[in-house]
């Protein structure tokens, strides 16, 4: 038997290794959605018109509008599909057309820009 280099080590790992596909970051798939789906939001404006100038409500909340509408739209046998992660956005968009909604939301700061990944040394 002839002793070469490949009998004595293991294959070598690839350096680097394939990287996931890119995907969407959050305001890319909302502005999709809310491009494709206009009528989504005029729902959310009705309901919150209602809630707060109708039924004269102090606070509102996007998720309870949220749910109201997939209800709704399921009594309707139609489906909007929609995502959670929205309501925040959502939220946004409807003070920025209708400010008159800005003292009925709670809204939590989120953090500007991009996320900062942090990689720890194995040990």
């Amino acid at each position: 038997m002839q002793i070469t280099s490949s009998n004595l080590y293991p294959p070598e790992l690839p350096l680097q290794p394939d990287l996931p596909p890119a995907q969407d970051t959050l305001d890319q798939k909302f502005a999709a959605f809310h491009s494709a789906r206009p009528e989504v939001f005029e729902a959310i404006y009705a309901r919150a018109y209602r809630l707060a100038f109708i039924q004269h409500k102090k606070r509102l909340s996007m998720k309870r509008i949220f749910e109201d509408l997939r209800d709704l739209m399921e009594c309707l046998g139609d489906e909007y599909g929609l995502n959670n992660s929205f309501t925040s956005r959502y939220t946004d968009l409807l003070i920025e057309e209708h400010p008159e909604f800005a003292t009925l939301f709670h809204r939590r700061a989120r953090a500007k820009g991009k996320m900062k990944r942090v990689y720890v040394k194995a040990l």
